[in-house]
């Protein structure tokens, strides 16, 4: 009890509280900020830590940290969006990139590991997008998750025409976020085997990334999108 009261202290001393909630199910937000008189206006720079899947719960977290930063610190100009994921839904991958695109503060993505799949569509969302140094991206066609090891012939015409309207969403996309040319992005959107594993120094070649970053930033305000109650 000794303990937590002194590092309670220490806390208001500093003038800075950590706050965690869920926003849906498998999905948690944890929020770093400063608390003293008149911080929110001297905000300048924020960030967002976004380590999960990408599926409805996340990206609704997104939304949510992106409308809290351009809505509540009026003095804000720039949001680092630093990237982990290896992908998930597609339709929510989508989102993401419009999430991003449109946030009225200019949002710099950056990867911090590995960005792959769907999350390759919420990280070109950002005009100015960066990695840092031994990070990797994982560019792929789409997939679906099937519910039976068995498929009727409607059902076969179906899954056909959802994955052809998701790699056009990836085509889309990558139109605005690369280099690739229509026969090089049809081939690795036709099969699987030809995925791309690009180092940051394949992605700047590829126009996926504009800079290596050296680091880190400092930041005011700092947000946590994890899969806090995935097990």
């Amino acid at each position: 009890m000794k303990l937590f009261i002194n590092l309670y202290r220490k806390m208001l001393l500093l003038g800075a509280c950590v706050c965690s909630f869920s926003v849906a199910a498998h999905a948690d937000v944890n929020k770093v900020y400063q608390t003293a008189f008149g911080a929110e206006a001297a905000v300048k720079i924020g960030k967002i830590y976004f380590t999960a899947d990408i599926n409805a719960g996340t990206i609704s977290d997104l939304a949510r940290v992106l409308d809290e930063l351009n809505i509540g610190y009026k003095n804000l100009g720039a949001i680092y969006l630093y990237v982990s994921s290896y992908g998930g839904d597609m339709d929510s991958g989508y989102a993401g990139y419009w999430l991003v695109r449109g946030s009225r503060i200019p949002v710099t993505a950056v990867n911090i590991s590995t960005v792959g799949s769907a999350a390759s569509m919420m990280f070109c969302g950002a005009d100015n997008r960066q990695s840092l140094q031994g990070s990797r991206f994982i560019i792929h066609p789409a997939n679906l998750l099937r519910k039976s090891s068995s498929l009727t012939t409607d059902e076969l015409k179906i899954a056909q025409s959802n994955l052809a309207g998701y790699n056009q969403m990836f085509r889309d996309v990558y139109k605005k976020c690369t280099t690739f040319g229509d026969d090089e992005m049809n081939a690795v959107l036709e099969r699987e085997a030809q995925r791309m594993l690009l180092s940051s120094q394949q992605a700047m070649d590829k126009g996926i990334i504009t800079k290596l970053a050296d680091n880190i930033i400092h930041a005011q305000v700092a947000y946590y999108i994890t899969d806090g109650g995935k097990k």
